[in-house]
Protein backbone atom coordinates (compact mmCIF):
# COMPACT_ATOMS: atom_id res chain seq x y z
CA UNK A 1 0.00 0.00 0.00
CA UNK A 2 1.37 3.28 -0.71
CA UNK A 3 2.47 5.69 1.77
CA UNK A 4 -0.26 7.22 4.14
CA UNK A 5 1.50 8.19 7.15
CA UNK A 6 0.66 11.69 6.70
CA UNK A 7 -3.23 11.26 7.28
CA UNK A 8 -4.84 11.86 10.32
CA UNK A 9 -6.10 8.72 11.98
CA UNK A 10 -10.04 10.30 10.70
CA UNK A 11 -9.51 10.22 7.76
CA UNK A 12 -8.06 6.56 7.26
CA UNK A 13 -10.71 5.54 9.45
CA UNK A 14 -13.17 7.42 6.28
CA UNK A 15 -11.22 5.28 3.84
CA UNK A 16 -11.98 2.17 1.50
CA UNK A 17 -9.72 -0.42 0.95
CA UNK A 18 -9.83 -0.84 -2.91
CA UNK A 19 -6.69 -2.58 -3.79
CA UNK A 20 -3.17 -3.18 -2.68
CA UNK A 21 -2.02 0.68 -3.97
CA UNK A 22 -5.58 2.40 -3.94
CA UNK A 23 -7.83 3.56 -1.11
CA UNK A 24 -11.06 5.55 -1.52
CA UNK A 25 -13.25 8.18 -0.17
CA UNK A 26 -16.60 9.73 -0.18
CA UNK A 27 -16.69 12.38 -2.33
CA UNK A 28 -18.47 14.29 0.24
CA UNK A 29 -15.17 13.84 2.44
CA UNK A 30 -12.82 15.88 -0.11
CA UNK A 31 -13.24 18.83 2.38
CA UNK A 32 -11.32 16.17 5.30
CA UNK A 33 -8.81 15.29 2.55
CA UNK A 34 -7.73 18.66 1.56
CA UNK A 35 -7.55 19.84 5.12
CA UNK A 36 -5.01 16.73 6.06
CA UNK A 37 -3.12 17.59 1.95
CA UNK A 38 -3.08 21.26 2.56
CA UNK A 39 -1.52 20.69 6.57
CA UNK A 40 1.03 17.98 4.87
CA UNK A 41 1.89 20.16 1.71
CA UNK A 42 0.86 17.24 -0.16
CA UNK A 43 0.30 17.62 -3.91
CA UNK A 44 -2.81 16.08 -5.46
CA UNK A 45 -1.78 14.62 -8.97
CA UNK A 46 -5.69 13.79 -9.46
CA UNK A 47 -8.49 11.43 -8.70
CA UNK A 48 -10.63 8.83 -10.47
CA UNK A 49 -13.93 8.87 -9.82
CA UNK A 50 -16.28 5.30 -8.66
CA UNK A 51 -19.96 4.99 -8.22
CA UNK A 52 -21.77 3.30 -5.18
CA UNK A 53 -21.03 0.31 -6.31
CA UNK A 54 -17.11 1.14 -6.46
CA UNK A 55 -17.05 0.51 -10.19
CA UNK A 56 -15.02 3.47 -12.15
CA UNK A 57 -17.07 5.92 -13.96
CA UNK A 58 -14.23 7.12 -16.13
CA UNK A 59 -14.49 10.34 -15.20
CA UNK A 60 -11.33 12.41 -13.85
CA UNK A 61 -9.13 15.10 -12.56
CA UNK A 62 -5.50 15.45 -12.93
CA UNK A 63 -3.26 18.74 -12.01
CA UNK A 64 0.42 19.21 -13.50
CA UNK A 65 3.03 20.76 -10.41
CA UNK A 66 4.61 23.63 -11.52
CA UNK A 67 8.27 23.06 -11.33
CA UNK A 68 8.82 26.75 -11.18
CA UNK A 69 6.62 27.33 -7.56
CA UNK A 70 6.87 26.05 -4.15
CA UNK A 71 5.59 22.74 -2.52
CA UNK A 72 3.42 24.41 -0.76
CA UNK A 73 1.55 26.75 -3.62
CA UNK A 74 1.74 23.44 -5.43
CA UNK A 75 -0.15 21.82 -2.55
CA UNK A 76 -2.54 24.48 -2.48
CA UNK A 77 -3.28 25.07 -6.30
CA UNK A 78 -3.75 21.13 -6.51
CA UNK A 79 -6.26 20.81 -3.73
CA UNK A 80 -8.12 23.84 -5.29
CA UNK A 81 -8.09 21.87 -8.45
CA UNK A 82 -9.88 19.02 -6.62
CA UNK A 83 -12.36 21.00 -4.95
CA UNK A 84 -13.47 22.81 -7.78
CA UNK A 85 -13.93 19.57 -9.94
CA UNK A 86 -15.63 17.60 -7.23
CA UNK A 87 -17.78 20.67 -6.24
CA UNK A 88 -18.88 20.88 -10.21
CA UNK A 89 -18.86 16.64 -10.25
CA UNK A 90 -21.51 16.95 -7.16
CA UNK A 91 -23.65 19.51 -9.04
CA UNK A 92 -23.73 17.34 -11.85
CA UNK A 93 -24.21 13.94 -10.65
CA UNK A 94 -25.44 13.84 -7.30
CA UNK A 95 -22.80 12.63 -4.15
CA UNK A 96 -23.72 8.99 -3.86
CA UNK A 97 -19.38 8.84 -5.48
CA UNK A 98 -16.20 7.86 -4.48
CA UNK A 99 -13.01 9.10 -5.39
CA UNK A 100 -9.21 7.72 -5.72
CA UNK A 101 -6.96 10.37 -5.16
CA UNK A 102 -3.24 10.39 -6.27
CA UNK A 103 -0.86 12.49 -4.60
CA UNK A 104 2.62 12.85 -4.02
CA UNK A 105 4.37 13.54 -0.73
CA UNK A 106 8.40 14.34 -1.95
CA UNK A 107 9.32 16.39 -4.52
Amino acid sequence: MSNYSWMSERLKRKSLFISQYELAWKITDADDFIEDAILNQVIVLGGDILDANLQYTLDNWYYEPDKSISRKVNSLQSCNCMKKYIERYIERNGSDFYAIIICVTSN
